[in-house]
């Protein structure tokens, strides 16, 4: 009877264990949240280098490379994704649409991000908004 008891004792307490580990983790995973930037693609260019510089509503941002991969914050943008993304950005400024860029915390808020400057991190997704 005492033995049973305990087992039982031992599997809740193990159950709790649990419980408090998924609770810390989920509290931990709130606490790292992101900063998005959005608004309408109001400046489009690519420079001599390849670099890909957009405005979506504060800053115009260097954020991706034609010609060599973009790194910074632990985000890589290869040349691959950044095709997609400045096909994205072209068609959002052509219809009219927005695009909203997801940074990683501890990103500063956009317009703090400063202009004409690579953001660290770089964004690690993007979307299009219409």
């Amino acid at each position: 009877m005492h033995a049973n008891k305990a087992r039982k004792s031992a599997r809740t307490r193990s159950l709790l264990l649990s419980l408090a580990t998924a609770g810390v983790a989920l509290c931990s995973s709130a606490a790292h949240a992101y900063v998005s930037c959005e608004g309408p693609v109001s400046y489009l260019a690519v420079g001599s280098n390849g670099s890909v510089y957009v405005n979506v509503g504060s800053n115009v941002w260097p954020l991706c490379g034609l010609a060599s991969s973009f790194s910074a914050g632990g985000v890589t943008i290869t040349q691959d994704v950044c095709r997609a993304w400045y096909a994205t950005f072209l068609a959002a400024q052509k219809s009219g649409g927005s695009i909203r860029l997801y940074f990683n915390d501890p990103s500063p808020a956009c317009a703090a991000i400063g202009a004409w400057v690579i953001p660290n991190p770089l964004p690690y997704h993007m979307d299009s908004l219409n």
